[in-house]
């Protein structure tokens, strides 16, 4: 009660059922956890000598084949400098950005720059192609590329992201004014291509990010006319780094050079 006072809002719904939060207490929530994480980060960088290289670096990871380039990186650093660990995220362009600038992330693998983020980025060199994940015995198996009307009246599962990434280029739902089917959005594509192994539509992704020839039900084809996507490694420039960044971004730009 006093806390609530004293911010001037209601932190919490109280009744006979319990007490949950509000939008502002959940807000007051994710702030809390992300000054706590940020402290201890700055406690741990804090304690490591000046001249030890050591210490976790945070990556924020777009799902991407470029991670085989990121994780020759991160082996590279680790050979050298073997009290080196890594905190690996999954998540969107946008929250990666947002974390790098918090100072939550130190790094961003993503598959886009994205716009007004002031961060600094280098290409991995990977491309990235779209493509349309569905069961075996789909009639889309027989087509060597799929197209805008083979895919009408069919549910899709699209990333999250799909409205910034352009993942799926031009194409769009029937909500957008377009005259596909989505049915549901992901994203982690583990759980989307399970639910296309059972039946529940097709799945617009990446190539390379499911194994088909591991699996007997699944398989992909190329969707006509998307954008190629690239990679690229972000980082904030001009701010604090441990001697890990430090190492870890000199390392990855005599990689990607």
């Amino acid at each position: 009660m006093d806390l609530e006072k004293e911010l001037g809002c209601v932190l919490f719904e109280r009744s006979k059922q319990g007490i949950i939060l509000t939008d502002d207490g959940m807000l007051l929530r994710r702030r809390a956890g992300e000054i706590a994480q940020l402290v201890h980060t700055t406690e741990s960088e804090l304690q490591l000598s000046h001249d030890v290289i050591a210490g976790t670096i945070s990556i924020g990871c777009a799902e991407t084949r470029a991670m085989e380039c990121l994780g020759t990186i991160m082996q590279t650093i680790r050979n050298a400098h073997p009290d080196i660990t890594y905190n690996i995220v999954s998540d969107t362009a946008e929250n990666v950005a947002e974390n790098i600038n918090k100072g939550l992330l130190d790094f961003g693998l993503m598959l886009r720059q994205t716009k007004n983020e002031g961060l600094d980025y280098i290409s991995l060199g990977y491309e990235e192609h779209t493509v349309v994940l569905f069961r075996n015995d789909s009639p889309l198996a027989e087509k060597e590329v799929i197209t805008l009307e083979d895919l009408i009246d069919i549910p899709l599962l699209v990333p999250s992201t799909y409205k910034h990434s352009k993942i799926l280029g031009e194409y769009r739902s029937k909500d957008e004014g377009g005259i596909l089917t989505f049915v549901a959005t992901y994203n982690l594509l583990y759980n989307a291509a399970r639910l296309v192994e059972n039946g529940f539509g097709v799945a617009i992704t990446l190539e390379g990010l499911v194994n088909v020839s591991q699996s007997a039900n699944l398989a992909y084809k190329p969707l006509k006319d998307a954008p190629v996507l690239q990679a690229y490694l972000a980082w904030k420039p001009f701010q604090f780094r441990s001697n890990a960044c430090k190492a870890f971004l000199e390392e990855a730009k005599k990689i990607l050079a």
